[in-house]
């Protein structure tokens, strides 16, 4: 059955091409291929547009986003990182249309502390949410309705991320890290000795040790040019969690490196990308990448399990199954449908 969405998020109109995350355009694109009819709200640009020296952009986003319920009249609110839409708004159109449903997501991790106080009040007013961590963490961002609180990976689209670089023939580095982090980063460590370990290697950096950080299409070149992704998050350890770089680095056909201390192993598998517990498993697998064509199966094999399992229609159906339908929570969600 075809749904009316709203569709909630950043869209970064005001960025003019220029795209840092994209998981409200996937999740759009996805609804689309399901075959939804779907609203785009893109909440900091209308707060944006609308702000004026007699007028609060804040108040001005959650009357728009009334009206546009209004005229949409939505079976569904899909709504992420919205951080300008108040509750009471999103109670009043509840209010207005009692059947409306309300799910959340959240793309950043639990040891940031603003990403838990936002959960903390979506819950108050989800009839779902799902969140790029899993495990046991979930259970206190229980939605106060009782609907479930799921797991799901960052998901890949075949639109955002369309190449296959386990069939490029030559690729100029062996290895990318792109991320942003400040001098006690551990990651600014970790890859400064990782170059250093590894001289004969061809190491792209960019967002520390003094390189200029990459978003948009220059990311997507460097991407291009790569045969593994450094999926490297600020603290590991977080049960299941990725940024949305692990969409990235696997929906394009790269090798994916990252840690072994999330556990995503079991959501990936071992055979299907490179993981480290130490700094010398780590080397070990860059200098691996580099010296042979043995990471091209690997990324071939983490292309297909991951563009299967977690594209934006397999996420976005799931979204809606569960938000319609309810039922238990899901804390180590897979994809395999098991």
């Amino acid at each position: 059955m075809a749904l009316r969405i709203l569709n909630v998020g950043n869209y970064h109109q005001k960025h003019y091409g220029v795209l840092k995350t994209r998981n409200t355009v996937k999740f759009h694109n996805g609804l689309i291929r399901l075959g939804h009819n779907v609203m785009p709200f893109s909440d900091r640009d209308v707060a944006k547009t609308e702000r004026h020296l007699f007028r609060s952009g804040r108040a001005m986003a959650n009357k728009r986003l009334l009206e546009t319920c209004e005229a949409f009249d939505p079976d569904l609110i899909l709504i992420g990182h919205a951080d300008t839409i108040d509750n009471k708004t999103l109670l009043e159109v509840r209010r207005q249309k009692p059947s409306l449903r309300i799910a959340f997501w959240c793309l950043d991790a639990l040891f940031v502390d603003a990403n838990r106080k936002r959960l903390l009040q979506n819950a108050e007013v989800a009839d779902a949410l799902f969140i790029t961590s899993g495990g046991e963490a979930l259970r206190q961002f229980k939605p106060r309705g009782g609907g479930p609180v799921c797991f799901t990976p960052p998901c890949c689209d075949r639109s955002l991320e369309p190449l296959t670089n386990f069939q490029t023939p030559s690729l100029a580095f062996d290895a990318l890290f792109c991320g942003v982090g400040e001098p006690s980063d551990p990651r600014v460590g970790l890859m400064e000795r990782a170059r250093e370990a590894l001289p004969q290697a061809r190491i792209e950096i960019r967002g520390i040790l003094g390189a200029q950080a990459a978003w948009g299409l220059p990311y997507e070149r460097l991407l291009a040019q790569s045969k593994a992704l450094l999926n490297l998050n600020r603290h590991e350890g977080e049960e299941l969690y990725s940024s949305d770089r692990i969409a990235q680095g696997f929906g394009n056909g790269l090798a994916v490196i990252l840690s072994r201390a999330g556990g995503l192993q079991r959501l990936i598998g071992e055979e299907n990308a490179f993981f480290f517990d130490g700094e010398d498993e780590l080397h070990a697998a860059i200098q691996k990448i580099a010296r042979d064509d043995a990471w091209r199966e690997v990324a071939r094999r983490g292309w297909e399990t991951y563009t299967q399992r977690f594209s934006s229609e397999a996420i976005t159906a799931y979204i809606i199954k569960r938000t319609l339908e309810g039922g238990p929570d899901d804390l180590y969600f897979d994809g395999s449908g098991h």
